[in-house]
């Protein structure tokens, strides 16, 4: 199955995996089983969770020494960096590319300190300005009027984390359904509105009680670093960073609250929602849906994905339920199926880890670099306070092969840890072994299905399917007919002429590419993602005295992409995208349909690599050495001089 990755950069690069994707999901489900085969039999019991097995750095030297050194730095500069952001967001260019909001609130904060949460230990607590800000308010009204600022009203004990999961809820309404999330005016007017919001809770029912209850940063990310390796206790009298195993926070006696699992079950099926309105097949759905319910009501793109958001979140309460009523069935009912639910809810976290490295961990390393200017220029008037302004990011980095890879590894990862978090917090539950197993069974079933689920969603945008020609007499003759209007760089200009009418091809191989913007804000147009075919008609050919515009070594390497190119199609472009969407690889602008026409007939279209320049050459389709648009310095690329087909 060949995989297209949704790249960032101008032209997008098509690689060949060993594997169809149907056998990559034969074997994580297959992974999955095992790894429940293998715990099952030399996992007998729970390894100890009594405080005495972890260690406190803070009871050495160095470790108070780091703490006292660091704890101040952080809450400041996070409290720098949140109102820079508010400004940068209220005053600022209103350029995504341009502004601090953007970069600093989805990528840093929401992407980046999840992992470190995860994988590290929860921070939060530490540089959380909206408390720092609320603390030192209240300690000068203490100093000034003798009592606390917050009422400390009693919290009631049924709202459980509900409010935590409503804003959350919001949040990724925010994410994946609002159509401008990436206005930096935008950002600063939620931010500032959810910072009242938070001010009032913590003014009401005093701080800590607010902050486990209500505040959604506090709540995600304690919830990701219960994984963690680490404990950070910041509540008197003594502060404590504990050592720990991975994982040790998620199996608990104790039954988490139904809003707790209302809390996992929604980062679950969030994060698949994000990749899930991203493919082809939720496109022909929302489609249907619009056209279906026109006579009834009218609905738009937005209101469709916002019931699918809710919808698909119902949907994985109910599979999460129907489990655990078989769970506790198997068991002979010693839990009724609502105790079994939440007592094995928290063991669902590391699946959503892993779906939440596979979605985003490239998306943080090519688009979180964009931080490091934005720190010198965050209001995007051309300052450079710290010297970095003039950096560009590296948006080859990473490789196709890296993101697939890292996406398979770490969603067949986060449900094998699940697979053995869930038996010993089976073991901790049931008494008899034999018990435990049995519940298992059920749970281990649906992290299989979460597991091709996850993966073919995230293949899906970037499999490309063979379809049987639209014209009879062209399939039995085993060629396919080219468009009219498609095109094939001239070898003396490279300027895009049509081939007109009675051409054939023998394969025809399809790209569908992300497209962004440039370093300079300039967005991407089709021009840009067909300059590598024209460099290598441009620069690629001898002849007629044209030695300065002859380069062997293009000559040499694009040679095979002449002898089998036989036409350039742009089918379309999708303007209803978002600007903006948090789990690919940058702010998504269009989608570009492009179909690449062939004379090889060596293998099926969907095994066969696309005749792409090599990367070094198609990196000039995404920037030239200026940070311009490569169509900047080639001019009108089309016959008639424009940078897009006329239809």
């Amino acid at each position: 199955m060949s995989f297209t990755p949704a790249t960032a950069h101008g032209f997008g690069q098509r690689y060949d995996l060993p594997l169809p994707l149907p056998l990559y999901l034969l074997g994580a489900a297959a992974a999955v089983v095992l790894s429940f085969v293998i715990v099952g039999l030399f996992v007998h019991s729970a390894p100890p969770t009594r405080p005495h097995s972890r260690s406190d750095l803070f009871d050495y030297p160095l470790g108070r020494a780091v703490a006292a050194a660091l704890g101040v730095p952080l809450r400041l500069s996070a409290l720098v960096l949140f109102a820079a952001m508010l400004l940068a967001g209220f005053l600022g260019d209103q350029n995504p590319y341009r502004n601090l909001a953007p970069t600093l609130v989805w990528i840093i904060a929401w992407v980046g300190l999840a992992y470190i949460s995860a994988f590290v230990g929860n921070i939060w607590p530490l540089i959380n300005p909206l408390r720092t800000i609320f603390d030192g308010v209240e300690a000068a009204y203490r100093h000034i009027c003798g009592r606390n600022l917050a009422l400390d009203k009693p919290y009631p004990h049924v709202l459980g984390v509900w409010p935590a999961v409503l804003l959350l809820l919001a949040f990724s309404w925010t994410e994946l359904v609002y159509p401008t999330p990436a206005v930096p005016s935008h950002i600063a007017t939620f931010a500032l509105g959810y910072s009242v919001l938070t001010w009032t809770g913590m003014f009401v029912f005093g701080s800590e009680t607010w902050l486990r209850h209500g505040e959604l940063f506090t709540v995600v990310f304690g919830t990701f670093a219960r994984f963690a390796p680490t404990e950070i206790r910041t509540n008197p009298p003594k502060p404590q960073f504990l050592l720990r195993r991975f994982g040790t926070g998620l199996t608990y006696r104790d039954q988490v609250s139904p809003s707790m699992m209302a809390l996992v079950l929604l980062l679950l099926s969030s994060v698949l929602y994000d990749g899930l309105i991203a493919t082809p097949e939720w496109s022909v759905v929302e489609s249907a849906v619009i056209a279906r319910l026109s006579d009834v009501a009218e609905l738009g793109p937005m209101a469709v994905r916002s019931i699918g958001l809710v919808a698909f979140w119902l949907l994985f309460l109910s599979a999460y339920w129907m489990v655990s009523i078989i769970m506790s069935a198997a068991t002979q009912w010693q839990f009724s199926p609502r105790q079994t639910a939440q007592s094995f809810a928290l063991t669902l976290i590391p699946i959503a880890l892993g779906y939440h490295v596979a979605h985003y961990l490239v998306y943080l390393l090519v688009q979180g670099q964009y931080i490091v200017p934005l720190l010198s220029d965050p209001f995007g008037y051309g300052w450079n306070l710290f010297g970095t302004a003039s950096y560009r990011p590296n948006i080859a980095i990473v490789g196709a092969r890296f993101a697939w890879y890292t996406a398979v590894g770490a969603v067949l990862l986060g449900h094998i840890a699940a697979v053995y978090l869930a038996h010993v917090q089976a073991m901790q539950t049931f008494a008899a072994r034999k018990l435990a197993l049995a519940s298992q069974i059920p749970l281990t079933a649906l992290m299989v299905v979460y597991t091709c689920v996850s993966l073919s969603i995230l293949a899906e945008p970037i499999v490309e399917r063979s379809r049987p020609s639209a014209q009879p007499s062209a399939v039995a003759e085993n060629k396919i007919a080219i468009p009219a209007d498609a095109v094939l760089p001239d070898a003396d200009s490279g300027r895009l002429q049509a081939i007109g009418p009675g051409q054939f091809a023998r394969t025809k191989l399809v790209y569908r590419l992300l497209g962004s913007a440039f370093h300079d804000g300039t967005k991407m147009t089709a021009a840009d993602l067909l300059y590598p075919y024209i460099l290598a008609y441009r620069w690629g050919i001898r002849g007629d005295g044209r030695e300065t515009h002859y380069d062997q070594s293009i000559d040499t390497a694009t040679a095979p992409i002449r002898r089998q190119l036989a036409g350039l199609r742009v089918v379309a472009t999708d303007t209803a995208s978002k600007s903006f969407r948090v789990g690919d690889v940058d702010f998504l602008r269009e989608v570009f349909t492009i179909e690449v026409y062939t004379t090889s007939t060596s293998m099926s279209p969907e095994r066969e690599a696309l005749p792409a320049p090599p990367l070094e050459y198609a990196a000039l389709a995404s920037s030239c050495s200026d940070g311009r648009s490569s169509r900047a310095k080639l001019g009108g690329i089309f016959a008639d001089g424009s940078h897009s087909p006329r239809r």
